[in-house]
């Protein structure tokens, strides 16, 4: 038996914009995100481009409204994103009914990992930072909007 998937809310946040609309805009304008490191934490800031999201690590924790130590970057973006498609969708998220998220990123908490990475293998310090390492972190328990 076959069911029919509906697709009801989207949401977005990219290099191109913070929601849905400013990304198409950016798009049909043929606006680049690609350009100089200014939020991400990495010693490789100066050495090449990047494609990243235009919010400082406070100002998602301000926009999300959580600040736990377990979530990283990617982490609030996609809460940033959910919410945006929740709102879109118009469902109401008490009314017991199953509802999918859809997640892509290639980054996941990579940015905790490069700022700890000498620690883990010297000391053995920081190694939760492990546990939000892969991709799927950011539709998993970690995220409050996903508990």
């Amino acid at each position: 038996m076959s069911q029919r998937v509906y697709i009801t809310g989207l949401g977005m946040i990219s290099a191109i914009g913070n929601n849905v609309s400013e990304s198409f805009l950016s798009l049909s304008q043929s606006k680049t995100g690609i350009g100089k490191i200014n939020h991400l934490t990495t010693r490789y800031k100066d050495e090449f481009l990047a494609g990243e999201i235009k919010l400082s690590n406070a100002d998602l924790v301000d926009l999300v409204k959580d600040n736990n130590p377990a979530l990283n970057r990617n982490s609030y973006i996609a809460m940033l994103a959910a919410k945006e498609a929740v709102i879109n969708s118009g469902i109401d998220t008490n009314d017991g009914l199953r509802t999918g998220v859809i997640s892509s990123t290639t980054v996941a908490g990579m940015g905790k990992t490069e700022l700890y990475y000498k620690e883990l293998f010297e000391k053995d310090d920081h190694l939760d930072v492990l546990d939000t390492h892969d991709c799927g972190d950011s539709t998993g328990t970690h995220c409050g909007l996903f508990r």
